[in-house]
């Protein structure tokens, strides 16, 4: 705060007195004038300026001053922290960038006079209506698959292709490869665990058209066949084939994998005859005739009781 006053600057005026004159009561006065102003403002209270109060301007409030660059404008609303999940990016400068970077499939594209970011999804295509019809693949092609991927969340993350090609040949004894739909021989056990259907074409009114069978001994063949005879006359046949005396048995088997052979029963011998080891029970068994009258009636045996009907 300043001091007020004359300094060395003070005037010597003398009264008259002492030899002084009418001027110099004058410049006496004039001083007396100058020092009550001295004291006055000497006596006032020279504090900083306030929002509320006028002041002077201290050191700090000038350097503040000073900094203003031209044109500045007060501090607008502002973000200085992006909380992505349970990460949050924060600005490290008054004036930080948030840099955005685009992952996998994703496309970023700015627009600096609009001040937009739109960001597109590579991997996804919108369709509308029914997809075109199903490839039918053939030997030796493949597949190209987008396998869609992402997070906890559900967000897609990534897209990738994965390819998938299609076995080259049919399946064989010896080879890995397709099922195909005509004849086809395959190697080791084949385990089943729902229903084996083979359907007996409508159309087909004679002969034996589906088999499940197989080579036994070398050289002779086993099957199960369904055939027919005429329309609504189908048959099931179990057979065996080449020298025709390869019997066709119905076995009981005692332990696991068919350990102990117990009960056979042979349909079919080697010589075309039947055998069962237990006892058989007929209804009405017919084992012959009997002439009646100049007439050939049948005889049956019911029960242990023989009877001719007339």
């Amino acid at each position: 705060m300043p001091t007020w006053g004359w300094g060395e600057n003070e005037p010597q005026i003398k009264p008259p007195a002492e030899g002084g004159d009418r001027i110099s009561t004058f410049a006496q006065k004039v001083k007396n004038l100058f020092a009550d102003t001295f004291d006055k403002l000497n006596g006032c209270i020279w504090n900083n300026a306030t929002q509320n109060s006028a002041g002077y301007m201290s050191a700090d409030d000038k350097k503040k001053l000073d900094s203003v660059a031209t044109g500045a404008e007060v501090n607008q609303a502002a973000f200085a922290h992006f909380k992505v999940g349970n990460v949050t990016v924060s600005a490290d400068t008054k004036q930080d960038t948030l840099t955005l970077v685009a992952g996998n499939a994703i496309t970023l594209t700015p627009d600096a006079a609009n001040d937009t970011v739109t960001v597109t999804h590579n991997a996804y295509t919108a369709r509308t209506g029914q997809p075109t019809a199903n490839l039918k693949p053939g030997f030796g092609d493949t597949i190209t698959v987008t396998q869609i991927v992402t997070d906890a969340t559900g967000h897609v993350t990534a897209a990738n292709n994965r390819t998938i090609t299609i076995p080259a040949t049919a399946a064989s004894v010896s080879a890995a490869g397709l099922v195909t739909t005509g004849e086809q021989t395959f190697a080791g056990a084949k385990t089943f665990t729902g229903t084996v259907h083979s359907t007996l074409g409508g159309s087909n009114t004679s002969g034996v058209v589906n088999q499940f069978g197989g080579a036994m001994a070398v050289n002779d063949q086993w099957a199960i066949r369904a055939g027919a005879t005429a329309n609504d006359a189908g048959f099931l046949e179990i057979s065996t084939g080449d020298n025709g005396n390869e019997p066709i048995y119905v076995s009981q088997y005692t332990g696991s994998n068919y350990a102990t052979l117990k009960k056979r029963a042979a349909l079919l011998d080697s010589s075309g005859n039947t055998s069962f080891p237990g006892t058989v029970t007929v209804g009405g068994l017919k084992v012959g005739t009997a002439t009646v009258g100049g007439t050939a009636k049948p005889i049956y045996m019911n029960a242990g009781t023989l009877t001719v009907y007339r």
